[in-house]
């Protein structure tokens, strides 16, 4: 853009309706990335379990979900953005209007201020998807997986599983763990312990965590490999239960309470 148009964009003023048509582009643009995200948390372990699963594996996420999803999002603010600034370019003088808040901003009424902000824009807007596209590869190989002949584990920047046999798992651990941060928030936890190790297997039952019953699999699958006592948690105290059903959402909710009550019948 040369001068003469930065200052005939600068002085420019959209209509109503052409200012109404950019709110909605962003709206729509903020949603899609919003959607996408949440939509990956959850089907992000289903594409996991049909890329790791050899036949009748139990395949967790672990904390792959999250770094998937924020780093989808991520990419979507800059894929996105462009899609729904394309179609709705199609619009007369939409283009102009777009241009306008892009100068509007910078926050300068310098040109040559904000040759060197858009610049920069560029360069940060590269980065963000060099880095976004980077977490989604690698975390795509994050995941845990076991079957009768043992657990099989592929951490963060490592390409080749990591081969337990049961013998070498030295304790199960299961209890609903209250996270204490500016809000307080019930964080179950499935411990598999081994030597050097301990990994968390139920991620705190949030979204992209396994349901009830792949857990309750897991549970039989240890007792049926090894002699192991689970440590467990019996009996829920008053905090646990207040935050268990008043802050708690309903799917959350169904899950911690069918797997300690199958913990409590063995």
């Amino acid at each position: 853009m040369d001068k003469i148009k930065f200052e005939e964009y600068l002085n420019y003023q959209p209509k109503k309706y052409e200012n109404a048509l950019y709110y909605t582009m962003n709206l729509f643009y903020i949603s899609s990335c919003i959607i996408l995200m949440i939509l990956s948390w959850k089907y992000f372990p289903v594409v996991q379990n049909i890329i790791f699963n050899k036949e009748n594996d139990i395949v967790f996420s672990l904390y792959s979900v999250g770094i998937f999803s924020i780093a989808l999002f991520f990419l979507a603010i800059v894929v996105n953005y462009f899609i729904f600034y394309k179609i709705f370019s199609l619009i007369k003088d939409f283009k102009r209007t777009v241009i306008y808040y892009d100068i509007l901003g910078s926050k300068t009424r310098d040109y040559n201020i904000y040759l060197k902000k858009d610049k920069a824009s560029i360069i940060f807007i590269i980065v963000l998807i060099v880095l976004s596209l980077f977490f989604i590869l690698t975390s795509m190989f994050v995941h845990l997986r076991m079957n009768d002949t043992g657990i099989y584990y592929n951490k963060m920047f490592n390409f080749k599983e990591q081969y337990y046999s049961w013998s070498e798992l030295k304790s199960v651990s299961i209890y609903p763990k209250i996270s204490r941060g500016k809000n307080k928030n019930l964080s179950p936890e499935f411990i598999l312990e081994f030597a050097e190790k301990k990994i968390d297997i139920w991620d705190g039952a949030g979204l992209g965590s396994p349901d009830a019953d792949i857990l309750i699999k897991t549970i039989k699958m240890i007792n049926k490999n090894t002699s192991l006592k689970i440590n467990k948690t019996s009996e829920f105290n008053d905090e646990v239960l207040d935050l268990l059903y008043n802050s708690s959402t309903k799917t959350k909710r169904n899950n911690i309470i069918k797997v300690f009550d199958y913990l409590n019948k063995m």
